[in-house]
């Protein structure tokens, strides 16, 4: 019996359908992003939430080979959506013994390196993004995802920028994890992006999508990364983003590769959303 046949959320071509929904011809290198959004509550009473948005960017023909192979690992370990949130906590059906963790998460690890271009992600203190961003700026991002959003997706069009020059028009559709809260506010972020000629004089951004990561699973990927770069960030946000690199969790280097070349993005820190406020024009928080 097929793999497949295990798992009923699975649907063949999930990425085919997403382009002809979304009135576009579906290319085998059409760029598709995968972001998640992640909080991370967990750290010392006295310490703000870290927000993160990360995730995945591969071409159609990538997102199709890794629906097949982590269809197969995920029936293949008995699961029918990958959270790493419930791995992590060892709830069911993640209620495996050490040595299983450890093959599992290693064999998750490289299926997503194995399909996908690379990894980006951008983040902020909740703290700090209240205390530096001015209010009039606050209020018209409407919280910090929209602000994590906007941070992740210009490291992405600039990687892109650097790394594919062909076509110069080439569009890159994104999509976001279904049921975040403010999902109204990041795809307002988004189609102001769209609209900045620095933007579209580097990659032409298509509409920002939601969907449901059990349908699909690209989307899964996305929660792997989130959550590590979550739990990394957590540890070591003092630290500069230098420093940060070096201090990576086993699991996010497998993920960010041996040189970081598959890993772009950063937690920026106060002096850097000191530079992002001065490059909006605007007045520091008082």
């Amino acid at each position: 019996m097929s793999t497949h046949a295990l798992l009923p959320d699975w649907e063949p071509g999930y990425v085919r359908d997403l382009a002809r929904a979304t009135r576009l011809t579906y290319e085998p290198e059409r760029l598709f992003g995968m972001l998640v959004a992640y909080l991370d509550d967990s750290q010392a009473p006295d310490e703000a939430p870290l927000y993160v948005i990360a995730g995945y960017v591969a071409t159609a023909t990538q997102w199709d080979q890794f629906e097949h192979a982590w269809s197969r690992f995920l029936a293949l370990e008995g699961v029918e959506c990958w959270s790493m949130r419930r791995f992590a906590q060892r709830r069911p059906p993640f209620d495996w013994d050490d040595q299983r963790r450890k093959r599992a998460l290693r064999d998750a690890i490289k299926i997503v390196n194995d399909h996908t271009l690379f990894a980006a992600y951008g983040a902020v203190a909740s703290d700090e993004y209240h205390a530096i961003i001015p209010a009039p700026t606050r209020k018209q991002l409407g919280h910090e995802y929209p602000l994590c959003y906007q941070l992740c997706l210009m490291d992405v069009l600039d990687k892109l920028a650097r790394d594919r020059t062909e076509p110069p028009l080439e569009q890159l559709l994104v999509v976001l994890d279904q049921g975040n809260k403010v999902y109204g506010k990041v795809q307002a972020q988004h189609e102001l992006m769209r609209k900045y000629p620095l933007v579209l004089g580097r990659r032409r951004l298509s509409r920002l999508f939601q969907e449901d990561k059990r349908k699909l699973i690209g989307l899964q990927a996305a929660d792997l990364l989130a959550y590590e770069i979550g739990k990394h960030l957590r540890d070591v946000r003092r630290l500069s983003n230098g420093e940060r690199r070096k201090r990576m969790r086993a699991s996010l280097k497998g993920l960010a590769g041996p040189d970081d070349s598959r890993l772009v993005g950063a937690l920026f820190n106060p002096d850097e959303l000191r530079k992002f406020v001065k490059t909006l024009g605007c007045p520091l928080a008082k």
